[in-house]
């Protein structure tokens, strides 16, 4: 028995799907620091600025890995790669995003639509996003892995549906085929944004076995094989052709296999920003709650939700607590309600239904919370981007008065060490290492990297480094003192931080 037929695309529905595009525009216009035409002074920091500044070299000739380097796979260098090839600035990128938004809220408005009705399944679409604007990095990983992992959770919506208690129901090698693809982009992107949807695979692999459905089972796993390599061959024809595919293996996989051993969780997390990642990560609770309630009169499906509910939750709160990595849980919550559909119609405050309620209201509770906080922050930046501009706090000013020393012609003979990445876009500058940011935090996840990283830097081009505070605390300390002399200093304009220029003592 096959699964039941829905449809993906209604065209009573055009009106619906024309709204997420406004809505999906101007989410990523207020929410998206990183990229939007109204973060003007703002975008220039984090991984998005890393991303962005690969991209960028990427689009111009530079190698990933070889010629500028970071630790997460080539896709969402790609993805900025294109932006800046297609418009020559962040612009490209927005379009992306907004592309990017688009679908994922397009899956979970067909998602609800399973069960519910279009008024009713666009408000939730709405209400959705106040828990995804918490969660949500403008231009990072999770945001460009959710137009997969929406239509995945679609499919699996589906086929949970169609299982009831029959055994019978097979399972779409289409979908199959899908889950791979995402799951070759997770593998190169960051592996671990994979967890749930693997954690869904496992299970209906189980179901398929004991049900002994072999036949559909070898299907979904050619099916399966399919999607993975037709994303993966790619790049590794690309970067062998090159001639750098260890490089990208070591950036990929290799470096964070130390980062994992070394990254235990955070530090000492304040409450208000507990209270945020409880939030954030509310959505794996809330299907594993769900998961529990179900499983008692739906076994199947109840293990289903419960084990994709525990292993993110195992996940996210074992590692290092970001609240954008909760993003990846975002099309949970469409599972919870398309699952739970048929109790809330007939709620009643006795047993079972009574926790419905409850669970129900924690939902609402935090969409409503999510919003209002995260709000908070967008309003503030736009009030202050148009109303009442906020004093500069002087770093870029102190950044551009020391690299006035540099001439026009050694511009990218230059390197910015423990710099944010976004110096790079602010100042237009191609950096002339490839370990370009945030360095000794980078080599204190590896010795192999810091290694990697000082005969680099001992035997290197660098012209000029720009170092931000101590230049004696860094791990090129020795390499400075010996090889350069000081130019400069500047303070970090209101901030008790010291800028320093230095220029190699043979240029």
């Amino acid at each position: 028995m096959k699964e039941k037929k829905y449809s993906c695309f209604d065209k009573f529905e055009i009106p619906y799907y024309l709204f997420i595009l406004v809505l999906s525009f101007f989410f990523v216009f207020i929410a998206s620091l990183a990229t939007s035409p109204i973060a003007s002074g703002e975008p220039f920091g984090g991984d998005a600025a890393m991303f962005q500044t690969i991209g960028k070299g990427w689009a111009n000739g530079m190698l990933p890995y070889i010629d500028i380097w970071d630790s997460k796979g080539p896709i969402i260098f790609l993805i900025n790669a294109i932006g800046y090839r297609f418009s020559g600035s962040r612009t490209g990128v927005f379009i992306l995003q907004i592309i990017s938004s688009f679908i994922s809220n397009f899956f979970i408005f067909k998602t609800l639509r399973l069960k519910y009705l279009k008024r009713q399944s666009i408000g939730l679409t709405v209400l959705m996003m106040g828990v995804l604007v918490m969660t949500y990095a403008g231009n990072s990983t999770e945001e460009f892995l959710l137009p997969l992992l929406t239509p995945c959770f679609y499919f699996i919506a589906k086929w949970v549906l169609s299982l009831g208690e029959n055994s019978e129901v097979e399972h779409s090698p289409a979908a199959a085929f899908l889950y791979g693809f995402t799951f070759s982009f997770c593998f190169l992107t960051r592996f671990t944004n994979c967890v749930g949807l693997c954690a869904a695979i496992l299970v209906i692999a189980i179901f398929l076995i004991v049900n002994k459905r072999y036949n559909n089972l070898f299907k979904n796993a050619i099916a399966f094989i399919g999607g993975a390599i037709l994303l993966i061959i790619p790049f590794a024809i690309y970067f062998a052709s090159k001639g750098i595919l260890y490089d990208a293996l070591y950036g990929t996989f290799l470096y964070n296999i130390d980062y994992a051993m070394s990254s235990v969780g955070n530090d000492a997390i304040d409450t208000i920003k507990w209270l945020r990642i409880v939030i954030a990560y509310s959505s794996p609770a809330i299907l594993s709650i769900w998961g529990l309630f179900e499983i008692v009169k739906k076994k199947k499906q109840g293990a289903l939700l419960l084990t994709v509910g525990i292993i993110s939750l195992f996940l996210l709160y074992s590692g290092n607590k970001y609240l954008h990595y909760g993003a990846i849980c975002y099309p949970y919550l469409t599972i919870f309600l398309v699952d739970g559909k048929s109790y809330f119609d007939t709620i009643k405050k006795d047993g079972f239904k009574k926790g419905a309620i409850i669970l129900v209201s924690i939902y609402f509770s935090v969409c409503l919370i999510g919003s209002l906080t995260t709000a908070r922050s967008y309003i503030a930046h736009i009030y202050h981007k148009f109303i009442t501009p906020i004093e500069s706090d002087g770093y870029v000013e102190a950044q551009e008065e020391l690299l006035k020393y540099i001439p026009e012609d050694e511009k990218n003979s230059i390197v910015a060490y423990n710099v944010n990445s976004g110096f790079y876009l602010q100042h237009d500058i191609k950096p002339v290492n490839r370990f370009f940011t945030m360095q000794d935090w980078a080599a204190s996840r590896s010795e192999k990297h810091t290694n990697l990283m000082l005969k680099e830097y001992a035997s290197s081009n660098i012209k000029w480094i720009f170092v931000e505070g101590d230049p004696q605390k860094t791990l090129i300390a020795d390499i400075i003192n010996e090889q350069y002399e000081l130019v400069d200093t500047r303070n970090k304009g209101a901030l008790d931080v010291v800028y320093y220029l230095y220029r190699h003592i043979d240029y």
